[in-house]
């Protein structure tokens, strides 16, 4: 479906950066709730997902809270709250340090590989639902042109 019928646009766009802006947007926000969906009935948020696969990459290490927030996909998530709510679950621990109790070091539990192994298999096929009808070449395309988007806007 063209993005003008999808928005029920009555007047097409100023220009092709102006829809290409707002496909993103249209297209960012699905994914994200495609993804929302399959992670709600595992009580997870994408955020909490992220933390998850953040600790999984550096187990059996800690990694402390500040490594964490710098590495969160959406940077505007309250990192401590997020790490509060998957201590409740189980999927976490927290050591704070003797010499500094500011910084605090986590890890993922035996609990939260489990329920990430379940969340990731999940969104790996919501995932491969949206993505699988375009070709590799199109995705290599895509990506190169998102991180040029990415880096443009980092840069301001």
């Amino acid at each position: 479906m063209e993005l003008v019928d999808y928005l029920k646009m009555s007047k097409p766009f100023s220009n092709d950066r102006h829809k290409a802006h707002l496909n993103l947007a249209v297209t960012t926000s699905l994914l994200h709730a495609e993804i929302e969906h399959v992670l709600r009935p595992l009580d997870l948020t994408t955020p909490q997902f992220n933390i998850l696969r953040i600790l999984r990459g550096k187990h059996p290490n800690m990694v402390s809270v500040k490594t964490i927030t710098e590495r969160m996909i959406d940077k505007t998530s309250n990192t401590s709250r997020l790490i509060d709510k998957l201590m409740s679950k189980h999927y976490v621990t927290r050591i704070e340090c003797p010499k500094d109790r500011r910084k605090v070091d986590i890890s993922i539990t035996e609990d939260g590989l489990n329920i990430l192994l379940e969340a990731s298999s999940l969104v790996e096929h919501a995932i491969g639902h949206s993505l699988n009808e375009i070709s590799d070449r199109d995705i290599t395309e895509l990506n190169r042109i998102l991180d040029l988007i990415r880096n443009a806007t980092q840069s301001v």
